[in-house]
C-alpha cells in the first residue's frame, strides 16, 4: 500500500489547496481516513517522468496540458468522485487504461445500433461511458449489460432483447452523465428507469385497409403509447412499418408502394399486440402478409392488340366468331358519349369547380392512393395540393413507378406524354375524376374518366381513311368484314401514297398467301369478292423520315430503355460529389437525353458540371455549375432550359439543425422550386409541411406551424 501514491493535482488558477472544489477535500479526507499514500501537488510541478503504474493522479477538470501529457504515461488519472465512491463502497477503482471521472457506470458494458449519425453519436456514447468508469464495445457480447439504441429495427436489438439485455434511448446515457456530475449516482438506478426503449421506439408506422375506424384508432393508440409514431399517410422516405389489415391489403397502393422498397417492413395487425405482449419489437419476416390469389376468369382477359396479328391463322370466313351488330354499336355510342361528357368542360373549369371545404368533410376518401398531378399551372397544382392533402392520398412530388394515378390537366404536355409511351402501370385521369370521387367520398371507377380512351377516339377521328377506323374497330370487337360495309366504307376515299400504316401490318402480309386470308387480301385491296373496281395504291418500300403517321409517332418513344430525348445533344457533363448508385443513374439519365459525361480528369472546359443540391468547396472550371434539380427539370419540360435559376445551383448550407424546432408551411411555390425548399427545410432540421395549420392535430399527422414561405 505504500508503494500506491494518491496525488491530487492542483490547477494553475488555485494558489492553495483550500481553493479547490468540495468534491476533492471530500475524496482527500476519505483518502487520509484510510490511511492512503495522498498528498497534494501543483499542476506546475507535476513530472510525467516521476510518475509510475501504481501512481492514482486526481484531477478536478479533465482538460489542459498536464492533464493531456499524463495521459501518456501509465499512471491512473481519476475524478474525486471516482476515489470516493470507490473507497467508501469497498469497491476497486476500475482497472481501464483510459481516464475515469466518476464510476457512474461502474460495471456496465454498453453496446449502440441504429442512431441517427452512427460514426459521432457512437463516439459521443463511447467517451462518456468511459469517463462514467464504464466499458463500451461495437459487438454484442455474452456480458454486455446495455444497447443505445436509436430504433429497434436492427438485428442486435433483437438478439439483445432475447438475452434480457437492458435497452435504453440514447438520453440515458446523457442524463447519467449530467445527474453524476453532482451527485453519486448509478446508471441503473431507478430514476433513470424512463429512458428504457419502448416497443415501438424510432418508428413511423403507417396502416392500410384497417376495417373499422375504431380498430384504426385502437391501434394508433397502442403504436403512440408504446414509443412509436402513427400516421395516416405513406411517407416512403420516412415510414419503417406498414400494417396490413388482412390479405386484401396486397391490393391497395399503399402496399404496392412499400413492397419495392427494402426499408419498409409490411406485417399483420398480430405484429403489434405480440410485440407489446413479449415486451420487445418482435421479427417482421414472422408476421408477413399473405397475398392475395385467384384464377383469371373470362372478364380478366384483356382486347387483342395489333401485336397479336401474326398468331392469327388463315381461316374461313364461315369459321369466323361474329359479335351481333349491336353489341358494336353500343360500345360505340357509349364511348362517344363518354368524350363528350369529359369534352363539355376543360380542366381549367374544372380545376375551378374544385372546393376545398368540400373535400376536407370528405374524409380519407382516397385512403392508399399514390397521386401525382401534372400539365397544370402554379396556381392549379396549389390548388390540387390542398385538396389532396385532405383525402389520405399519398401526394408525390416526383413521378415514379409507385404512383397509382395521375391526375392530367392538359393532355398536350410533354410529361404525359412521356408517361404514357414508357407504359407504366398507373391511370391517367382527369379532373373530373376526383370531382366525382369527392362527391361520393369514396373514389370511383377509372374506367370513364382515362385520358387515354378520349385521345384515342381523337386520333381514330382524324385519321385520313374511313375504312382504317372500320377496320380497328372491328378488331376490336371481332366482327366479320362483310360485302356490305365494305362498299359503304369506300365511297368518298381518297387513296394516300405512303401511307405508313400500311407498312407496321405489311410483314405479317408477307407469307400469307392463302386465298382465304380475306385481311390480307383487305389490306392488300386484292380481293374482288371484298374491294369491287376499287384501285388502292401499294405500300412503299419505306416511309420517309419527314412524315408523319401512326408508325412515326409510335416509335419516337418506343420503350422505357431506348427513349432518347436531344436535349443534351453534342454537350459534355462532369459529374462530381454523388453517391456511386446516384452516380450511375444521373449518367444513365444524362446518356439518354443526348449527353456526354466526361471524366473528373477531362483536360477541356465541360458545358455543365453537375453537383449534389447542398455542396461545398466545388473547384472546377465549367461553363455552368448546377445541381441535380437542373437535369430532372431539363428531362421535365423536354428541352435544354433558357435560364438557370438559383434552385439549380449548388448552395454551401452550414451542417446545422438552425430549423430543428421550425414546422414550415410552404405556399404559392409549385415543382421543382417547392421541391428545392422543401429539402432546405429538411436539410436544416425543420419539418416542412403542405398544410398550413395553427394548432396541431395528431388524428390527421399535422402540426402547428412556426413559419409559413409564401
Amino acid at each position: 500500500m505504500d508503494k500506491v501514491r494518491i496525488l491530487f493535482v492542483l490547477l494553475k488558477k488555485y494558489s492553495d489547496e483550500s481553493q479547490a472544489s468540495q468534491a476533492m477535500h471530500q475524496a482527500f479526507d476519505v483518502c487520509q481516513q484510510n490511511k492512503c499514500n495522498v498528498k497534494w501537488i501543483k499542476e506546475s510541478e507535476v513530472d510525467k517522468d516521476s510518475v509510475n503504474k501504481t501512481d492514482f493522479v486526481v484531477f478536478e477538470e479533465f482538460k489542459g496540458s498536464c492533464f493531456e501529457s499524463l495521459k501518456q504515461t501509465k499512471c491512473a488519472l481519476i475524478g474525486p468522485w471516482t476515489i470516493s465512491v470507490c473507497l467508501l463502497e469497498g469497491k476497486a477503482i476500475p482497472n481501464y487504461p483510459w481516464p475515469i471521472y466518476n464510476v457512474a457506470m461502474y460495471n456496465c458494458i454498453v453496446t449502440a445500433s441504429c442512431l441517427l449519425s452512427p460514426k459521432k453519436a457512437k463516439a459521443a456514447i463511447k467517451n462518456k461511458v468511459e469517463l462514467m468508469g464504464g466499458c463500451y464495445s461495437d459487438d454484442l457480447i455474452t456480458k454486455t449489460t446495455h444497447l443505445v439504441v436509436g430504433s429497434v429495427m436492427s438485428e442486435k436489438y433483437l438478439l439483445a432483447a432475447e438475452a434480457n439485455v437492458s435497452i435504453m434511448k440514447p438520453s440515458w446515457v446523457e442524463d447519467v452523465w449530467k445527474q453524476s456530475q453532482n451527485a453519486s449516482v448509478h446508471a441503473c438506478d431507478e430514476i433513470f428507469s424512463k429512458h428504457r426503449a419502448k416497443v415501438f421506439d424510432g418508428l413511423t408506422i403507417c396502416s392500410t385497409c384497417i376495417p373499422t375506424a375504431a380498430e384504426r384508432h385502437n391501434i394508433e393508440k397502442l403504436i403512440n403509447d408504446n414509443g412509436g409514431k402513427f400516421t395516416g399517410k405513406l411517407v416512403v422516405a420516412d415510414t419503417n412499418v406498414l400494417l396490413c389489415g388482412g390479405s386484401e391489403a396486397t391490393r391497395s397502393e399503399k402496399y404496392k408502394a412499400a413492397r419495392f422498397t427494402s426499408h419498409i417492413k409490411c406485417v399483420t395487425l398480430d405484429w403489434v399486440k405480440d410485440s407489446i405482449d413479449k415486451g420487445y419489437a418482435l421479427p417482421c419476416q414472422d408476421y408477413c402478409v399473405n397475398k392475395v390469389t385467384s384464377t383469371p376468369t373470362k372478364n380478366d382477359i384483356a382486347n387483342p392488340d395489333i401485336s397479336t396479328l401474326s398468331a392469327i391463322l388463315p381461316c374461313n370466313m364461315s369459321h369466323r366468331a361474329s359479335v351481333e351488330d349491336t353489341m358494336f354499336n353500343n360500345t360505340k355510342t357509349e364511348t362517344r358519349t363518354n368524350s363528350k361528357r369529359k369534352a363539355d368542360m376543360n380542366y381549367e373549369d374544372l380545376v375551378e369547380k374544385l372546393d376545398v371545404k368540400k373535400a376536407k368533410k370528405a374524409g380519407q376518401y382516397l385512403d392508399g392512393y399514390s397521386i401525382y398531378v401534372t400539365g397544370f399551372n402554379a396556381d392549379q397544382t396549389e390548388k390540387l395540393t390542398k385538396i389532396l392533402n385532405f383525402s389520405g392520398a399519398t401526394r408525390n412530388e416526383k413521378f415514379s413507378d409507385s404512383v397509382s394515378h395521375v391526375i392530367v390537366g392538359d393532355p398536350s404536355f410533354h410529361e404525359v406524354n412521356l408517361i404514357r409511351n414508357k407504359r407504366y402501370s398507373c391511370s391517367l385521369v382527369s379532373v373530373q375524376w376526383l370531382l366525382d370521387s369527392i362527391d361520393q367520398e369514396k373514389p370511383v371507377s377509372e374506367e370513364k374518366y382515362l385520358i387515354g380512351d378520349v385521345e384515342i377516339e381523337h386520333s381514330l377521328s382524324g385519321l385520313g381513311s374511313p375504312l382504317s377506323q372500320k377496320g380497328l374497330s372491328l378488331l376490336r370487337s371481332n366482327r366479320t368484314l362483310t360485302e356490305k360495309d365494305a362498299d359503304v366504307d369506300m365511297e368518298g376515299i381518297i387513296p394516300i401514297p405512303g401511307e405508313c400504316e400500311e407498312n407496321i401490318v405489311q410483314q405479317y402480309l408477307d407469307n400469307n398467301t392463302s386465298s382465304q386470308d380475306t385481311l390480307a387480301k383487305l389490306l392488300n385491296g386484292a380481293d374482288s369478292h371484298v374491294l369491287k373496281q376499287v384501285d388502292v395504291p401499294p405500300p412503299p418500300p419505306q416511309c420517309k423520315p419527314n412524315e408523319t403517321s401512326l408508325q412515326s409517332e409510335s416509335t419516337i418513344i418506343s420503350t422505357q430503355d431506348q427513349s432518347v430525348l436531344p436535349i443534351f445533344t453534342n454537350m459534355k457533363l462532369m459529374l462530381l460529389g454523388h453517391e456511386e448508385q446516384e452516380h450511375v443513374q444521373l449518367r444513365n439519365k444524362i446518356e439518354n437525353l443526348g449527353g456526354e459525361v466526361v471524366p473528373k480528369n477531362y483536360k477541356g472546359v465541360p458545358d455543365y458540371c453537375v453537383v449534389p443540391v447542398f455542396s461545398s468547396n466545388i473547384r472546377q472550371t465549367a461553363t455552368e455549375i448546377v445541381n441535380d434539380i437542373f437535369i430532372e427539370e431539363c428531362e421535365n419540360v423536354g428541352k435544354l432550359l433558357d435560364e438557370v435559376l438559383y434552385y439549380h445551383r449548388p448552395h454551401n448550407v452550414p451542417d446545422t439543425k438552425c430549423l430543428a424546432d421550425c414546422v414550415i408551411a410552404v405556399s404559392g411555390y409549385v415543382g421543382y422550386e417547392r421541391q428545392f425548399l422543401k429539402g432546405l427545410i429538411e436539410f436544416l432540421g425543420g419539418i416542412a409541411q403542405e398544410q398550413f395549420a395553427r394548432v396541431t392535430l395528431e388524428s390527421k399527422n399535422v402540426y402547428g406551424c412556426t413559419h409559413l414561405v409564401s
